[in-house]
């Protein structure tokens, strides 16, 4: 059977796959068998059941999607430069320079340079 791509399904359906991956599991079956059954990589089913023995049916409810702009509470939508030195600012108390930032966003520095929260 061909594999599914959950990640592109309505949330819905996400719920449905996951409530067949664990009543499936529950059955006794194996997460090859019932990747081959749900149309899934097995790693997926495995998942699946995984959350579900932590967190029961809370653990595979449905969830937020997308992205949370405005959850850091920054008046950008981009990340651009600014925003980033302002983000360090507030996580860290650290005031960097924008063009320090600039190479951080780039990736030209390899070493860590924000101070550890504790």
């Amino acid at each position: 059977m061909e594999k599914t791509d959950v990640r592109k399904a309505s949330q819905d359906a996400q719920y449905r796959m996951r409530m067949q991956i664990v009543k499936l599991r529950q059955r006794g079956m194996r997460h090859s068998e019932i990747a081959d059954i749900a149309g899934v990589h097995a790693n997926y089913a495995c998942m699946v059941y995984r959350r579900h023995e932590r967190g029961g049916l809370a653990g595979i409810a449905k969830g937020r999607r997308g992205r949370r702009v405005g959850e850091q509470k920054l008046p950008f939508a981009l990340w651009t430069r600014k925003a980033v030195q302002e983000l360090i600012r507030l996580r860290h108390g650290t005031r960097m320079p924008i063009r320090t930032v600039g190479e951080v966003v780039e990736g030209g520095i390899s070493r860590h340079i924000l101070p550890r929260k504790e």
